[in-house]
């Protein structure tokens, strides 16, 4: 896979493309690209459920003890 087709799939996973056509084309007619889209589309779905991690006062003090 060349990376100008990663990168279609990945702007088409996210959204980023005005005109779909060429990205559509790639993941419909080769089960590679098609797998590579649904495999970037699982990890962006996976981040978009993940929190920003965050101490409490406690922890950080501890942390920059401990350093």
């Amino acid at each position: 896979m060349r990376d100008h087709e990663l990168e279609l799939i990945a702007a088409l996973a996210e959204g980023r493309l005005e005109d779909e056509s060429e990205a559509r084309a790639l993941i419909e007619t080769s089960a590679e690209h098609r797998t590579e889209y649904e495999a970037q589309k699982q990890a962006l779905d996976a981040l978009v459920n993940v929190t920003t991690a965050s101490l409490s006062e406690l922890e950080k003090t501890s942390l920059h003890r401990e350093v």
